[in-house]
């Protein structure tokens, strides 16, 4: 066995521990006597061992090597007791590494533990300081729930034994979709759209069979996109793709002779798709000579010269 330190019982004791000489130096510097009909406990020796079970405690009670003096330096002698001490086996923690754990995910840290002596407390320290005295459970994780926890276990004698591990917590993929409209899913386009997710995932794999992080959209409609992360986390999002593309056709010139060929000056576009319209007409001297909200009217061209006209259209 090796000592390790002294817990002194008495003011102004101090103790000093040579472990290559296997000797202990102990200095009281009271101002006061101290009397007693009893026994005098100067202090504890605190033992280090390896091995469990019952251990003698031999001390050497040869004068050269065991000694009391007084401040004079004359000896003292005292009654010395030999006796042994009862080394318990201390509890001895385990705690496997958690695997990554998927945001949402749930995971439980439960330690498997050997030795002790029974009742044994246990006591958890999380990432974020709070102490729980029970099981360690992690129910909808969330990136807060990320860093070291630290399990603290005391048996009946004391004996004690801490052990930590880290909870890694990984955030599912988002594929940031740049929506027209934030509290809709959809995309507003004209033919052709380059529709890109967020890049540097492991995997990616959409509804069209590609399996690259950006595609190529030239229809319109619902489209699914499921990613995952180099430690497996997966997330699907969807997005509609709306193409917006209206050809509006207007005529350069328009014969009003009713011959009912071109005789009106209007727009070619899909009147259904139009949701509002204008159209304002002006000479070549800027005169408002015609405006309309009704696609489908069109200008007549009626009591007005040939000539070149300024057109608006909305």
């Amino acid at each position: 066995m090796l000592c390790t330190h002294f817990n002194d019982s008495l003011p102004g004791i101090t103790a000093t521990i040579y472990e290559t000489l296997s000797r202990i130096v102990l200095e009281w510097n009271g101002t006061t006597p101290i009397t007693s009909t009893d026994t005098i406990s100067l202090g504890e020796l605190i033992f280090l061992t390896k091995e469990t079970g019952l251990a003698d405690v031999m001390w050497d009670l040869d004068a050269s090597n065991t000694f009391f003096t007084d401040e004079n330096g004359n000896a003292i002698t005292p009654v010395l007791i030999p006796g042994a001490v009862t080394v318990h086996d201390p509890p001895v923690l385990a705690l496997s590494e958690p695997l990554p754990l998927c945001q949402g995910g749930s995971t439980s840290l439960i330690p498997g533990i050997t030795g002790g002596t029974e009742p044994i407390s246990y006591q958890w320290q999380t990432p974020q300081g709070t102490v729980i005295n029970t099981e360690v459970e992690i129910e909808n994780a969330t990136p807060d729930n990320s860093g070291i926890y630290t399990l603290m276990v005391s048996e009946y004698f004391h004996c004690a034994d801490t052990v930590s591990t880290v909870v890694e917590v990984i955030p599912l993929p988002i594929a940031n979709f740049p929506a027209s409209n934030p509290t809709h899913d959809n995309i507003y386009y004209e033919q052709t759209f380059q529709l890109e997710a967020t890049p540097g995932f492991a995997s990616y794999e959409w509804n069209t069979g590609d399996t690259t992080y950006y595609i190529t959209v030239t229809e319109e409609g619902a489209y699914s996109l499921l990613m995952e992360t180099t430690e497996g986390c997966q997330k699907l999002e969807n997005i509609m793709m709306v193409n917006t593309f209206m050809p509006v056709l207007l005529p350069t010139a328009f014969t009003p002779n009713g011959d009912g060929l071109n005789d009106t000056f209007r727009p070619v576009v899909d009147y259904e798709r139009v949701r509002m319209f204008s159209m304002i007409i002006y000479n070549r001297w800027g005169q408002l000579i015609f405006e309309t909200t009704n696609p489908i009217e069109g200008w007549d061209g009626k009591d007005a010269p040939a000539g070149v006209y300024t057109w608006t259209i909305t």
